[in-house]
Parts: structure tokens; sequence; C-alpha cells
């Protein structure tokens, strides 16, 4: 049976959607037997019938090309897929490193900043005979350039530098 609605037209042909599939007609009044009859089909229209069901050469030759051109797509698509997923892995494993690893520089910061006592340093210094410099000790000098400031020689009187 034709999928569709079955409808009974007048001359008791019955039809499914709009295509008239198989004529069927009864043969007896009220009993529910059809007999069917098939229309004859012309030896061309056979032919034309078996020329349109093969497949051309070229016609398969695009198909497969087609076929192998979609596989190709999905699986680059696929391998494509599965290196930013490891990438992404990776970027988050890196982020939790950078993370940790600033905690323990934050952690160990505040261990080296709360273990300095400047009263502790004060009193030690005194103890080695240090006293804070006078300002005839003082000696400005203008740097050649850079601010870096790498002591290889005694600095001079006037405080220039031999650089400039």
């Amino acid at each position: 049976m034709a999928a569709g609605k079955k409808r009974r037209t007048q001359d008791d042909t019955f039809m499914y959607d709009n295509l008239v599939r198989v004529r069927q007609t009864r043969t007896s009044g009220n009993t529910k037997e059809y007999e069917t009859e098939a229309k004859p089909v012309s030896p061309r229209t056979k032919k034309n019938q078996r020329r349109a069901m093969k497949l051309g050469f070229g016609y398969v030759t695009f198909l497969a090309c087609a076929v192998a051109a979609a596989l190709f797509v999905c699986f680059h698509y696929l391998g494509v897929q599965a290196d930013l997923d490891q990438q992404t892995r990776k970027i988050e494993s890196l982020r939790t490193e950078i993370t940790s690893l600033k905690e323990k520089n934050t952690s160990e910061y505040r261990y080296i900043a709360n273990s300095m006592n400047l009263e502790e340093i004060r009193e030690r210094a005194e103890d080695l005979g240090m006293v804070y410099a006078d300002s005839s000790q003082i000696v400005e000098y203008q740097s050649a350039g850079d601010h870096e400031i790498r002591q290889y020689e005694s600095i001079p009187e006037d405080g220039q530098t031999a650089d400039k």
C-alpha cells in the first residue's frame, strides 16, 4: 500500500494522494474483492527506463571524487579538532602551573619580607661599627647613558666619569 490517504473516486478507482497507482475495479456487488488491471508498457518506454537506471562513467567518477573529498575534509577536520583539544589541555595545564608558581612566589616574598626586621639590622650595624654617611662623604656624579652602574675603579673626586 502506498503512503498517503486512500480516496475513492467515481468509477471505483482508488487513488493514493495525487497519483493513480493501480486501477482496481469491483467484480461483484458487496464483496471486497478487486482485480488489478496493469497498463501495458511500450518497448521504447522500457528502454528509456533501463537507460535512466544505468549510471554513466562520468557520474560514477564525479560521485567517487565527491565522496573522497568529503571523507578527506571530515578526517582533516577531526585531526584539527583533536589538535585543538590537545592544545587547549596543554594551555590549561600551563595556566595551572603559572598560578601555582605565582602563589609560591608570593608566599616566598611574604616570608622574606616578614623575616627582615629593620631594627635588628640597625642594631647589628651599630655593633659592627657602621654609621650613617656625612654629607662630606657623599659624592654625586653623572652616569654615561644607562642606569646600570658597574664599579671597577674608584669614583673620581670631581664626580665626572670618562665615558661622557
